[in-house]
């Protein structure tokens, strides 16, 4: 059978198409299926396996190497601290509480000696993936040695030491002590020289006198010397202007100016001074009170004396203050003796006292009188008492209120002690 050359060629040519086909096929599976390694993670489970690292046990490591210094209550960091960077292979972030004394990275500022000693709180952390441990180390650092600036200080903080004044005055002059020795907190001595801006006002000896015109700032400064350096401090005065009071001639002529008057009465003579330097004088005619004078006055003695007036529980008295200062100077004029009014019986005196008011102002009088003492000592500072010269010392008291009737009491800043002796006794007379 005779076959066509052009069916041999076209048979030969699909023959070829369909092996390549084939080919093509088997090339594409053989590709798809080249990952032939997923079962490989046998080596990645290797790899994060470790075993867990100890912080407990690394952190026991870091305290034992820090046994002698940051564990050591005892110990006093006056220099930079070695922090280490690390302990195992895990590495240790240090953070401190206060980095005024103590930084992060171990350096120290040391406190002045002033300021003391300073504990700061260092705190060292491990970390190891989700884990961490803490613990926090005390670390005290050792304050600075005295400086000589110090210890001027202390010698300062007393000597400079006056009282709190907007102004100061002449009468004042009691309460200014430039003192020339001074110790520091080590009870070491050091000699103190005092200089005065305006010497003519206040003197270093303590001395005011006060300027015409205007208030005057004084500056007063201490000078100590310590290892061949002076070291200073300067306090600063305010000194009141002299202010002139009204001149008057009597008690009753201040009285009559009112409250906050200041007025300078003229020859008054002192007669009385109590313990607590309470004074009282008269001029002859009235008399007139001081609480707690600032000046040295001698009884008997004659005085012109300045001072503001005031009504204390509608109380006539003399005062001072930084403006008008309560002071007194020598008088020429005569002695005067106060007044003295003669009661037959204490009622008499009782039933002539009334309750002061601003209109009825409390006049103060010296009464001579008779009586009797009762004294009884479970009532303490009010325990003395003046009473009638018939009084029943026998009789049982009527109430609480001791003692029975009228009765003056005598105040307990006086010389009760002497009187109470006379208890249930013979009369006395007595002003």
């Amino acid at each position: 059978m005779k076959v066509s050359k052009k069916l041999l060629i076209m048979a030969v040519l699909f023959l070829a198409s369909f092996l390549l086909v084939a080919c093509g096929e088997t090339t594409t599976e053989a590709t798809t299926a080249a990952p032939t390694t997923t079962e490989a993670p046998t080596t990645t489970e290797a790899t994060t396996t470790a075993a867990p690292v100890d912080l407990t046990a690394l952190m026991t490591e870091l305290k034992t190497h820090y046994a002698d210094t940051l564990e050591n209550v005892s110990y006093l960091a006056e220099a930079d601290l070695t922090l280490l960077e690390t302990v195992g292979d895990v590495s240790i972030v240090w953070v401190s509480a206060n980095d005024t004394y103590l930084e992060s990275d171990g350096t120290i500022h040391r406190p002045s000696f002033e300021v003391g000693d300073q504990t700061v709180i260092l705190t060292a952390t491990l970390t190891d993936g989700d884990d961490s441990e803490s613990y926090n180390f005390f670390v005290t650092v050792k304050a600075l040695d005295k400086t000589d600036q110090e210890r001027a200080d202390e010698v300062f903080l007393v000597a400079t030491a006056f009282p709190s004044k907007e102004l100061w005055t002449s009468a004042d002059n009691a309460e200014l002590d430039f003192v020339i020795t001074g110790k520091d907190a080590d009870d070491v001595d050091y000699t103190i020289v005092w200089t005065s801006s305006h010497p003519e006002i206040i003197s270093i000896a303590g001395e005011i006198t006060q300027p015409d015109g205007a208030n005057v700032d004084v500056t007063m400064t201490a000078t100590i010397t310590i290892n061949s350096v002076d070291y200073t401090e300067a306090v600063i005065f305010s000194v009141a202007k002299m202010i002139e009071g009204t001149e008057v001639a009597t008690i009753a002529a201040a009285i009559a100016l009112g409250e906050e008057a200041y007025v300078e009465i003229m020859g008054v003579t002192v007669i009385a001074i109590s313990e607590m330097g309470d004074v009282f004088f008269t001029d002859g005619i009235d008399i007139l009170y001081i609480y707690s004078a600032s000046f040295d006055p001698i009884i008997g003695n004659v005085y012109d004396i300045t001072g503001e007036v005031d009504f204390f529980y509608n109380s006539p008295q003399l005062k001072g203050s930084d403006v008008h200062p309560l002071r007194a100077v020598d008088s020429i004029a005569a002695v005067t003796a106060a007044p003295v009014t003669t009661a037959a019986a204490i009622t008499d005196i009782i039933s002539g006292l009334t309750v002061p008011t601003p209109e009825n102002l409390f006049a103060y009088e010296i009464y001579e009188v008779t009586a009797k003492v009762y004294y009884d000592e479970s009532l303490g500072n009010y325990s003395v008492f003046l009473v009638p010269t018939d009084y029943d010392f026998g009789a049982a008291l009527s109430s609480d209120t001791q003692p029975n009737g009228d009765s003056i009491m005598i105040y307990y800043k006086s010389n009760m002690e002497t009187l109470a002796t006379f208890h249930d006794a013979q009369e006395i007379t007595i002003q």
